[in-house]
């Protein structure tokens, strides 16, 4: 707590995480290489299953209700699948955006293994709405295109922002 007294904002119950992330035992419901496809398959530059397997291994992320922070006790924090919706829903912009070229080869791909691991990450979890994931990739790849012009138009509307305050100062 000392280390995020003048911290401006908390999130819920993280402590300066983007995301909650969990210590799994993996088991023959889901094993590593099955959890190391479906984050391969949700990530991005910022979340991959290398560092994933580091913070797992740390004890995965620690939360800042003030009892739990000040207890020796552990208590549990219910799995939700916020996280991988919203990384999903980037995944198709990032991959157009970085290549346009392999784009359908990848989104292909991605959509392959999801299918092959969701299965085993629902029962894992034993909730059925990871499969949502499917329905969003499915939504956002189909509006990749009207989603990089609205990307394109913001930067352009970024450049004019800048180039009016960079006139002005």
């Amino acid at each position: 707590m000392k280390y995020i007294g003048k911290a401006d904002i908390t999130h819920g119950s993280h402590c300066g995480y983007i995301s909650p992330i969990p210590y799994l035992e993996f088991d023959d419901t889901m094993s590593e290489e099955d959890f190391h496809v479906f984050v391969e398959a949700i990530s991005n530059e910022l979340v991959m299953s290398d560092g994933l397997k580091v913070i797992m291994e740390n004890g995965g992320v620690t939360y800042a209700d003030a009892n739990m922070l000040n207890s020796e006790h552990a208590s549990e924090v219910h799995v939700t699948n916020h996280a991988c919706i919203g990384w999903i829903r980037y995944k198709p912009l990032l991959l157009y955006i970085t290549g346009m070229d392999s784009y359908e080869e990848k989104i292909q791909e991605m959509r392959k293994n999801l299918q092959e691991v969701l299965p085993k990450v629902c029962a894992y979890f034993s909730d059925p709405n990871f499969n949502n994931i499917l329905v969003e990739l499915d939504e956002y790849d189909k509006n990749v295109e009207n989603h990089y012009q609205a990307y394109k138009e913001a930067q352009l509307v970024w450049a004019k922002i800048m180039e009016h305050f960079g006139k002005n100062s």
